[in-house]
């Protein structure tokens, strides 16, 4: 994706884009602001090339939907390094049991986080208060 670095908008849903997706050529994007890949089968991304660096360096993407991929709970590792992010949408994918928020604090501009139709049983515990709305409507919390 060279030559593309003022691209801000990227939206790759319903791509049929599955499985393990490769994310280093999105590091290119310096100016993205926006990057939708929902509605795809994704379960997990890729390492980048350079060591074995999971995050996208993506210093201005304000928005990020993965909603309904297959993605577990292990995708927050990968979200935690977006400082600019704002809206973050995880709908309809696999999430289930505690989901660890403490990966969230270093999202401060984060403000806007839908969870809907997840199996989430409840959530972790955080260092510090977290100011964002949440949405999990539809969400099967499972009691126990």
């Amino acid at each position: 994706m060279n030559g593309l670095s003022s691209l801000k908008t990227l939206r790759l849903s319903e791509n049929h884009l599955e499985g393990t997706v490769h994310i280093h050529e999105l590091n290119n994007l310096t100016n993205l602001k926006n990057l939708d890949l929902s509605d795809n089968r994704i379960e997990s991304f890729q390492p980048s090339k350079q060591g074995n660096e999971t995050q996208l360096r993506l210093t201005n993407l304000e928005e990020l939907d993965l909603s309904y991929n297959l993605f577990r709970n292990n995708i927050f590792s990968f979200v935690q390094g977006f400082s600019s992010l704002k809206s973050l949408y995880m709908q309809g994918n696999q999430l289930q049991g505690s989901i660890d928020v403490k990966g969230l604090n270093n999202l401060t501009n984060l403000k806007n986080f839908d969870l809907t139709s997840n199996r989430i049983k409840s959530f972790g515990p955080s260092k510090q208060g977290i100011n964002i709305y949440i949405s999990i409507h539809s969400t099967k919390f499972l009691i126990m």
